[in-house]
């Protein structure tokens, strides 16, 4: 089977709003058909424990679950927003009104995505 991976990246760190984000669409974009299916072949390997198997088939299905993919499509959807003020917040030279601006925008994005 020839499924591309992406590189696993480190969730944490000092600045983990870009670690997480990374290490979220790395996971969508690329990793999770080969997750999915080493988890299943672990539920179906014979010299696997009952035990490892069981696990192996939950989270294959865990994975595949449309509200556990919907709920990791929105968390990347507000990392976005995030790490885009944060960015903003970092820049050497930033206003006092450039700040309440970003604030605002990322405020009215976040508040978009309930609707």
């Amino acid at each position: 089977m020839e499924i591309k991976v992406g590189k696993p990246t480190k969730a944490s760190g000092t600045r983990w709003v870009p670690h997480l984000l990374r290490a979220l669409v790395v996971l969508l974009q690329k990793n999770l058909p080969a997750i999915v299916s080493h988890f299943e072949h672990t539920a179906e390997a014979r010299d696997a424990s009952a035990e490892m198997q069981g696990q192996g088939r939950n989270l294959a299905r865990k994975l595949r679950a449309y509200k556990f993919q919907l709920h990791l499509h929105l968390m990347w959807d507000i990392l976005e927003e995030i790490s885009r003020i944060s960015l903003t917040f970092q820049k050497d030279s930033i206003s006092i009104s450039q700040v309440k601006a970003e604030t605002e925008r990322a405020s009215q994005a976040l508040e978009n995505m309930r609707r």
